[in-house]
């Protein structure tokens, strides 16, 4: 199975949005993969001369159609602890050219592997995990996982921003949203920073030291 050791641009190009939802009781160990043979009823196609690198050298592969889904999974109650935390990937058929892993022997839960690699058959494209339930990486939240933004947590895994009507939250744990002025409504600040109208003072990075009309400067960000 060729899967690279970095996300490549195709990622963006095939727009991919699966959306995993949590189920049951949260699984502590969640590092086997489950496949599922499947249909794409979208029939999102797949792209020609994919340049795919990993530990072992370089390949070049033309992505066919989308042929398997893996989902991270728990076996077991969580019997085998030896691997990290998987993803949710995206396979596609593919046919690749260029090196493949040496021939190796290591070992899984049920025994000792000697594997030699023939020619690579999938590329499996990560997926969106929005919705499961755990923040992963690029996300400010998750459903019920919203510590950053209780209450706040946008169906985008995004925690909502302050805003006009001062609902929201703001980028910096020093910062609260608040209206500062008619023609501003609810921005982010952390304080004052001086006297109007001079406003010399100083503020938390991203903000800027503004006269809103009242005696003293205010740090604000806008959102």
């Amino acid at each position: 199975m060729a899967i690279p050791g970095r996300r490549w641009s195709v990622a963006a190009a095939l727009a991919l949005g699966v959306h995993f939802l949590a189920v049951g009781a949260a699984r502590a160990e969640e590092d086997h993969l489950i496949g599922f043979k499947i249909k794409d009823l979208n029939a999102v196609p797949g792209l020609a001369g994919v340049a795919v690198t990993a530990d072992f050298g370089n390949q070049t592969c033309d992505l066919k159609r989308p042929e398997f889904m893996l989902v991270k999974s728990e076996k077991s109650g969580g019997d085998d602890p030896r691997g990290g935390t998987a993803g949710n990937f995206v396979c596609y058929k593919a046919r690749c050219t260029g090196a493949v892993p040496p021939t190796v022997t290591t070992d899984s839960q049920f025994g000792v592997h000697a594997i030699e690699s023939k020619k690579a058959k999938l590329v499996c494209l990560p997926l969106n995990q929005c919705g499961d339930g755990d923040v992963d990486p690029g996300e400010e939240c998750d459903g019920a996982d919203n510590s950053a933004c209780p209450g706040l947590c946008r169906s985008d895994c995004t925690c909502t921003p302050c805003n006009m009507s001062g609902f929201g939250v703001c980028p910096h744990p020093q910062q609260i949203c608040v209206f500062v002025a008619p023609q501003l409504g609810y921005v982010c600040t952390s304080g004052t920073c001086g006297p109007a109208p001079t406003c010399g003072g100083s503020c938390l990075s991203g903000e800027t030291c503004m006269d809103t009309g009242t005696t003293d400067c205010t740090c604000l960000q806008f959102q």
